[in-house]
């Protein structure tokens, strides 16, 4: 059996020294974060034939496979929330939040498909997720919990 990595436990981390780590660790398949500003994966580059290539070379250096892209921030705009609460995810109304989180989850699924990744992993949504859980707005969780029943 082998054991993969979230890479989103490093996502501080440029990918060349997050890579490094993770293969220190003895780990060889990771599930990489692809959402908009990831420093593990740039989806709006990684078609581009110089980029594939040195990110190949580097999971090649650093002995990783990608068993998965990750992209549960950008694709939750799916579904929702929409509006204050996804804001920081992509400024717009909710059509327009709509029309970025199916964009990103396509070409997420159009990256895979070059790189061979067998697997996109998202969140597509719901609507008031934030009043069960403090993400993405802890704001709306924190008020919630305030209320009597």
């Amino acid at each position: 059996m082998e054991l993969g990595l979230f890479t989103r436990a490093f996502q501080e981390m440029e990918k060349e020294r997050a890579f490094e780590k993770i293969n220190g660790i003895g780990i060889r398949y990771i599930e990489v974060v692809a959402n908009k500003g990831s420093k593990h994966i740039d989806l709006n580059q990684a078609l581009e034939i110089d980029y594939r290539k040195n990110y190949e070379r580097l999971l090649q250096r650093t002995c990783l496979t990608i068993s998965a892209l990750t992209l549960h921030r950008d694709s939750q705009l799916v579904l929702g929330p929409h509006g204050e609460a996804t804001q920081h995810f992509f400024r717009g109304s909710s059509a327009q939040q709509i029309e970025y989180g199916i964009q990103r989850t396509m070409l997420a699924a159009d990256v895979a498909s070059a790189y061979g990744i067998p697997l996109v992993v998202g969140y597509l949504g719901c609507e008031n997720f934030s009043e069960y859980y403090p993400w993405p707005n802890k704001n709306a969780w924190a008020k919630k919990q305030k209320i009597a029943y």
